[in-house]
């Protein structure tokens, strides 16, 4: 933070250029996006600027200064793309509302961009000549027309039975293949400039697996008021233990603060709540049973200190990463769903029966209860891939912005082994990864 608010004097102390270059990155630019009003820890009310940064990583970042030119607050992106925000002393009560402004600040600029291009613009479309997939089950039906018109579909069918309206602006889809728009079933969106993004892609919605409550929510209450540009974006709040791996800032110690959790995702329009790896065990059942009352379901990782059966039978109603059920399956020789060191758990996988008996009642137990597994596989899959490799799978990674491009290739096969530390598994990349250029 203190290398940004000394850019942002310098930028301002050498007559505030429309682009500041800078070594090694390129160019930088400051946009003045308004001002804030907050609280500060001392209950006084302070207004603060509202500056957008561009070009020190992939996507806009937002600073906060106050009347003397101090970095009050900042809502930055780090190495991985993920959001992370910090405040200057005496702000830390304000930082959920400036990172919620940032948010909707970001979105609103996003659509600004949009109608710049002559996006969105009124009178119906038609698209023509494309072959429809609709998703019923139906056959593909060739030469079709999808006419839309104020966000709606209006019509479709094959060319010779849809009449295009008069005047409307037509896209020759031929040779090409229409869908319905694509889910995202596993996504953390962590930056406003994904909306476009996933757009462009084909994403019309996205499930998101846990994040910055303040942060998504107001991309997403953007997006469905119009205000922003992005797919629609269904809420999975995430809640972890206390720990010094712990995620997010809902923490649940005890029973007792269940209600007020759970009324706070309520409130946010959570479709569903998260458990994080943390969580004690004991809680998952009434966490559960809160959830279920409050209309939500329960997703997320199978916590430590407990099994993918045993979570199942607490409360959860989904399981994110196929690991877990891996962990499920194995050997019962190697205890139940065992957290195992790295070694044992890649000889554990070699004696890996699904054909066993102890395997396929698991499976049957899953089905049984109709648990939705949410595998992964695709970013378990790019890990054994060289980048050269990831390019032929995914020929869209050579022509995104250069620091996107640089992420996707960063490890050539990277190694990942698991590691146990202060009582929590994670994974790290043990071969050296070289940097951009």
């Amino acid at each position: 933070m203190i290398l940004t608010q000394e850019l942002w004097r310098y930028w301002k102390a050498h007559g505030s250029p429309a682009q500041l270059r800078v070594i090694p990155l390129g160019e930088v630019s400051f946009v003045h996006r308004g001002e804030d009003t907050v609280t500060d820890d001392d209950g006084k009310a302070i207004t603060l600027e509202r500056w957008a940064v561009s070009g020190i990583g992939w996507g806009r970042e937002t600073l906060w200064f106050d009347a003397g030119g101090r970095l009050a607050a900042a809502k930055m992106v780090d190495a991985e793309f993920d959001h992370f925000e910090a405040t200057g002393e005496g702000y830390s009560g304000a930082l959920g509302r400036l990172v919620a402004s940032a948010a909707a600040d970001g979105m609103a600029q996003l659509a600004e961009t949009s109608r710049a291009f002559g996006a969105g613009g009124g009178g119906p479309t038609a698209i023509v000549g494309a072959t429809l997939i609709d998703g019923t089950g139906a056959a593909p039906l060739p030469d079709s027309v999808v006419v839309i018109d104020q966000g709606r579909i209006r019509a479709v069918g094959p060319r010779a039975r849809i009449t295009i309206p008069q005047g409307a602006r037509r896209i020759d889809a031929s040779g090409k293949t229409l869908l319905p728009g694509l889910w995202d079933m596993h996504a953390h969106f962590e930056q406003v400039e994904w909306g476009p993004l996933y757009l462009a892609a084909g994403v019309t919605t996205v499930r998101d697996c846990g994040n910055e409550l303040d942060f998504v929510r107001s991309v997403r209450d953007s997006v469905d008021t119009g205000k922003g540009l992005g797919p629609r974006i269904l809420l999975a709040c995430i809640v972890d233990g206390p720990g010094q791996g712990s995620i997010g800032i809902d923490l649940l110690r005890t029973s007792a603060e269940i209600p007020a959790m759970i009324r706070k995702f309520r409130e946010a329009r959570c479709s569903q709540v998260k458990i994080y790896s943390g969580l004690d065990p004991a809680l998952i059942r009434p966490l559960a049973q809160a959830a279920h009352a409050a209309g939500m379901t329960v997703t997320g990782h199978v916590p430590e200190g407990i099994g993918a059966v045993h979570a199942i039978e607490a409360g959860m109603d989904m399981i994110n990463h196929l690991s877990f059920v891996v962990r499920a399956v194995l050997p019962p020789s190697y205890g139940p769903d065992a957290s195992l060191p790295t070694p044992v758990f890649r000889r554990a996988l070699g004696e890996l029966d699904l054909d066993s008996a102890s395997a396929r009642g698991t499976l049957a137990f899953l089905a049984g209860r109709r648990v939705v597994v949410d595998p992964t596989m695709v970013l378990y899959e790019l890990f054994t891939h060289t980048p050269d490799e990831i390019r032929t799978l995914e020929p869209g990674v050579s022509r995104v912005a250069a620091p996107l491009r640089w992420a996707a290739s960063v490890c050539a096969r990277p190694k990942w082994t698991q590691h146990t530390g202060a009582g929590r598994p994670s994974w790290r990349c043990s071969v050296r990864c070289t940097g951009p250029g």
